[in-house]
């Protein structure tokens, strides 16, 4: 923070309070109170790095960071300019787990319409839905086009087993898993 300009201090420290907003009225499903609080710690640091940027703003940010406090210690409702925000959570009890496949391209292959299909068609074999989408991603310090899957299901079996397959049918490496904000990569000759 301290070497940053004025303004992008400026827009860092609005950014921040935006973030605690949110933790206070939608964290993300999952995170405990201690997490949250961490959140709120590291977000205390950093605007402490760039004090004597801007009074008014860090005086937002002071109020914002207590209330946001009081509200996670104290499970309180949160206030944004003095009206009550209602807060949104989601637990990860309620409904299936999504989870996310990588298909990460480590061998840096072309991954076009026909790869979708192939995908498409791997994925169809177990599951009766699924979302695929190509992306960009960073391998080896190489940016690589990826295809990411996330499926609804309560099986992680299942989708495990669908990440060996897939290493074996497009020659990768690995392939990654996500579910809950955990990853995991699954190889090819993974067994049970």
């Amino acid at each position: 923070m301290p070497l940053k300009s004025k303004e992008a201090r400026l827009v860092k420290m609005a950014d921040v309070i935006s973030n605690l907003r949110a933790i206070a009225v939608s964290p993300p499903a999952g995170w405990p109170p201690e997490r949250k609080l961490s959140y709120l710690e590291g977000c205390r640091q950093l605007i402490d790095a760039g004090r004597g940027t801007d009074a008014a703003m860090e005086r937002i940010f002071d109020q914002t960071a207590a209330d946001v406090e009081r509200t996670i210690r104290d499970q309180a409702p949160f206030s944004i300019d003095g009206r009550e925000v209602a807060a949104r959570h989601l637990e990860n009890a309620i409904g299936q787990a999504v989870h996310l496949i990588y298909l990460p391209n480590t061998e840096n292959q072309s991954f076009g319409v026909l790869e979708v299909d192939r995908l498409c068609e791997l994925i169809g074999r177990s599951f009766p839905s699924a979302t695929v989408q190509p992306a960009e991603a960073l391998y080896e310090g190489k940016r690589r086009s990826l295809l990411m899957v996330r499926i609804r299901t309560d099986s992680t079996d299942a989708v495990v087993d669908l990440a060996q397959r897939l290493c074996l049918a497009f020659q990768q490496r690995f392939v990654g898993v996500e579910v809950g904000g955990r990853y995991i990569r699954i190889y090819g000759d993974d067994t049970e």
